[in-house]
């Protein structure tokens, strides 16, 4: 065997070597083109899902469907943390008050990301409704009627006339663990209650 065809082996073999190389650079590329596709997707519909829920609730927050109920008082959050509230509200439209409450919970058991918590709803006393949404922030802050923010734990419910909801969504799963790749912020300020400023 000359020295020729040895060289013209190295040569194939290091040729062939870099084409698999490529080759496995591509397919893992691929796979986490994939992965992130369709966490983007899962973080969106998810963070639909969540907005949508606290719309509805925060809502009604206030909310009565009977002209003959007059409160006893102007206020309708009941108590408030950074991560959790209580409220009334006539969630069904029967002319009594429902106490609503969220909050969050612990990490998710199983799930790969550390951040993602359990969302609660609770409603009287019912079970609370656990949801695995992807939320890895619920924030809430409170203000005053001049806009001053209210440090919670709140102790004076009456005192709080708009709320700013913060949530922020992750993947539940990622590719090699890139979480802050992929997330959704969404935030609204709310102002506590159409009914209660009516009054």
């Amino acid at each position: 065997m000359g020295s020729s065809t040895m060289i013209d082996i190295a040569g194939s073999i290091l040729v062939g070597g870099l084409l698999l190389l490529v080759a496995v650079k591509m397919n893992e590329k691929a796979t986490e083109n994939t992965y992130q596709t369709q966490a983007t997707l899962t973080v969106q519909q998810n963070l639909t899902s969540v907005v949508q829920e606290i719309e509805w609730y925060f809502g009604k927050i206030g909310y009565i469907n009977n002209i003959n109920v007059t409160p006893d008082r102007r206020y309708f959050i009941l108590a408030g943390t950074s991560d959790s509230v209580a409220f009334e509200a006539d969630i069904d439209r029967i002319g009594k008050f429902d106490t609503v409450s969220y909050f969050l919970g612990g990490p998710v058991a199983g799930c790969p990301n550390p951040d993602v918590k359990y969302f609660y709803r609770k409603i009287d006393d019912q079970p609370a409704i656990e949801a695995n949404l992807g939320i890895a922030q619920f924030n809430l802050t409170y203000f005053d009627q001049f806009d001053d923010t209210l440090q919670p734990p709140i102790v004076a419910p009456d005192n709080v006339r708009i709320i700013e909801v913060t949530v922020k969504i992750e993947p539940t799963a990622m590719y090699n663990a890139a979480y802050d790749t992929v997330w959704s912020v969404w935030k609204e300020t709310r102002l506590i209650s159409r009914n209660l400023l009516a009054r």
